[in-house]
């Protein structure tokens, strides 16, 4: 999630003036940040090419905030986590298609029992053209359509 940068502090030392040393033996800096919106300081190690000693105030940046043990912790998303946040993203879009998808296979069977003629007056009122970004999976298509199609434009 993306969050607003209140304050940041960076500590190379503990508090009784020791360096902060991993268990491999490799040093760390500790950030503690404060984000907009939270009450809570939040942790978070960095490493010397961390992009995090990098953040001043006001900066707005993609974190994974956790609490643990009455502490928040932050952490960069990983990969994986980004790949997991699209899923879900998917998974909800592939929800609205299936309503979609049953809203208009209804309206089909309502039109099977129409006269050819009441048919032909319901086509002259369905919009011939849309704009992509009108439908929730636009986001994943930007990068093909970016501005009006067709119906007819469309595969069959």
């Amino acid at each position: 999630m993306t969050y607003k940068i209140n304050k940041i502090f960076i500590n190379d030392k503990k508090k009784d003036g020791t360096p902060y040393i991993d268990k491999r033996g490799k040093p760390y800096k500790m950030a503690g940040i404060y984000f907009e919106g939270q009450t809570k300081s939040a942790s978070m190690f960095c490493y010397p090419d961390s992009e995090v000693l990098g953040w001043k105030i006001g900066d707005e940046v993609e974190v994974i905030l956790s609490e643990n043990n009455g502490y928040l912790n932050a952490k960069l998303p990983s990969k994986t986590d980004e790949i997991n946040e699209e899923v879900n993203e998917l998974k909800e879009i592939i929800g609205k298609m299936r309503i979609w998808a049953t809203e208009i296979e209804k309206r089909v069977k309502a039109l099977e029992f129409l006269a050819d003629s009441d048919v032909e007056e319901i086509k002259k009122e369905i919009p011939l053209e849309t704009k992509i970004q009108e439908a929730p999976w636009s986001k994943f298509n930007r990068k093909f359509y970016d501005d009006e199609i067709k119906i007819e434009d469309l595969p069959q």
